[in-house]
């Protein structure tokens, strides 16, 4: 009998407060409710924020370069079967095994990236600003939709030309002419970082840079903006990636194999431009067709 007798005092002690000022029950109530709704709150500004990502990313994918269009049509037709040739023998011995050996025999196949003499690629090794060039411009040659266009030079000390060997000058000039690089910064012999080989093959390519967005990539604050739109303009059109993680890492260095990588991304894209142009003028060209009827 004790025992409820006490046990009926520490209810009735409980809810006396209530019992005595009923508001407070309700505004209790009233907390756990603005709780719940500060929670509902928050949830909807996080789905907005994910949908103005998108929305910012679906912009960014929709400023796409047509890359097929700066190439002449009898150019295209050379490298969809330069690249589409099944290679018998391997022409390096050292890239046989390794994981760019595809990409490798494509570059070579449409000239824009050669071996050592000794029979060898080495696509571990890092590519200098000087290789790098020549590569580009070998790029440039290939692809020119008029190999007769007349570039209007400047006029260019060759005090800033000491450094370049002989054969090359010719492509180094040409390249600072386009404005792919810049004579004052530029170091033959210096190792190229992934940032600087993107820009210099997007500005190759004639690539309109692409407005960047936040989240283009975790590491985009280490590149200019300017500098990030022609890396972008690459990412849009599927010829470069970032790492797993959302990074590009532009200071890294970047090796003969990545660079064939992403040399056969090139014509390979070109391809598949090029093809997906051609099966819509087919499609245009059966509609007309049907509509004359």
């Amino acid at each position: 009998m004790k025992n409820k007798v006490v046990t009926f005092l520490l209810v009735f002690t409980l809810i006396l407060p209530f019992l005595a000022n009923p508001s407070l029950a309700a505004k209790n109530q009233n907390n756990g409710d603005n709780g719940n709704n500060g929670k509902v709150k928050v949830e909807k500004i996080k789905e907005e924020k994910i949908k103005e990502e998108k929305v910012e990313r679906e912009k960014v994918k929709k400023e796409k370069n047509n890359l097929s269009e700066k190439v002449k049509p009898e150019k295209k037709e050379k490298i969809k079967e330069k690249i589409q040739i099944k290679v018998e023998k391997d022409t390096f011995k050292d890239s046989q095994k390794h994981w760019a050996n595809d990409s490798i025999e494509k570059a070579k196949a449409l000239g824009w990236i050669n071996g050592y003499p000794d029979g060898t690629f080495k696509p571990e090794e890092t590519i200098s600003n000087l290789e790098l060039i020549t590569i580009a411009m070998n790029v440039v040659d290939n692809l020119a939709k008029d190999e007769n266009e007349d570039i209007e030079e400047d006029e260019i000390d060759e005090e800033d030309l000491d450094e370049v060997p002989g054969w090359a000058k010719d492509k180094v000039k040409k390249a600072a002419d386009k404005n792919i690089i810049n004579l004052n910064r530029f170091n033959s012999h210096v190792q190229v970082t992934r940032a600087q080989a993107a820009i210099s093959l997007a500005k190759a390519l004639e690539l309109e840079p692409v407005v960047s967005t936040e989240d283009s990539f975790t590491d985009s604050d280490l590149i200019s903006e300017e500098d990030l739109g022609y890396i972008l303009a690459l990412l849009n059109e599927g010829i470069i990636t970032g790492t797993p993680e959302g990074k590009f890492n532009p200071n890294d260095s970047i090796t003969r194999g990545e660079i064939a990588t992403i040399l056969a991304n090139i014509a390979e894209k070109i391809v598949e431009e090029t093809e997906e142009s051609e099966e819509v003028g087919d499609d245009t060209s059966d509609t007309s067709d049907n509509e004359s009827e």
